[in-house]
């Protein structure tokens, strides 16, 4: 094996980005035997295992360890910048569409995602009393919050990386219908030249259908922690009344990111 060209590899993200998929992705073995690095997943290490700070605040004067692939970092960009990082390193963050976030947010809160942080019981209450419509209009309230999900994600958009050793993925290329030629690129530039053989067996042990315990993408479960599989879903659950709340609260924040306006 080649030495590794990156003494650092750094996976930043949002909630609801598929982020625990990379975080299991770059653990594997396969993944390894080209970078010869483990994860490092500092939220493990807390106790509890959580970071309760904001996203705009989550900052870390001292350098995550060297030769690592430090994964789960849920945080703005300037507080990316503020990393002590090793040269050369690179990181990616992946982007998604802020409604596909509102939709997937609202059924892990409201169904399969485990109830870990304070107040969360309360917003699965809130949200099983309310119509759906009105139980997505409350999620987009939530995102909203200050240093919440919306603000990482306009933290990261395109005009305002200026760093050439990081780059911005979006989930839907991702996971779209070229998602095996967009994950070669992908690791292509976190310099993991991947053979095509080992390439496609990491992504079938990592497929949604595996995952999913056997369904096929955009066959939901509602209640499963995969429920769907394909982006776009948004526009099955935006009602009229939906779309006009989320144009409202968020302003021009799908136009920021670079996504088709409603």
């Amino acid at each position: 094996m080649r030495k590794f060209a990156y003494r650092q590899l750094f996976h930043c993200c949002t909630h609801k980005s598929a982020s625990q998929w990379f975080r299991h992705v770059l653990d594997d073995k396969i993944v390894q035997h080209y970078t010869g690095m483990r994860t490092y997943h500092y939220i493990s290490l807390r106790t509890p295992p959580r970071d309760p700070r904001p996203y705009n605040e989550r900052f870390f004067d001292e350098p995550f360890p060297e030769n690592r692939a430090v994964v789960c970092l849920y945080m703005t960009y300037p507080c990316f910048k503020h990393i002590p990082k090793p040269y050369p390193y690179r990181c990616f963050f992946v982007m998604r569409d802020p409604r596909d976030i509102a939709v997937s947010w609202y059924y892990s809160l409201r169904y399969s995602h485990p109830l870990e942080r304070k107040g969360e019981n309360d917003i699965r209450s809130i949200l099983n009393k309310l119509p759906q419509e009105d139980g997505l209009i409350h999620s987009i309230n939530t995102l909203l919050r200050p240093g919440g999900i919306y603000d990482g994600l306009r933290s990261w958009s395109r005009e305002k990386i200026d760093d050439t050793d990081v780059k911005v993925f979006r989930f839907e290329d991702l996971f779209g219908p070229l998602h095996e030629e967009t994950m070669a690129r992908f690791f292509e530039f976190l310099g993991i030249m991947m053979s095509e053989a080992d390439l496609k067996r990491l992504l079938d042990n990592y497929s949604f259908k595996r995952l999913s315990g056997g369904r096929i993408q955009n066959q939901e479960d509602k209640k499963h922690h995969y429920r769907r599989g394909v982006a776009g879903g948004w526009k099955d659950e935006f009602t009229p009344k939906v779309h006009a709340s989320f144009k409202e609260l968020t302003g021009d924040l799908v136009e920021v990111l670079g996504y088709e306006p409603c």
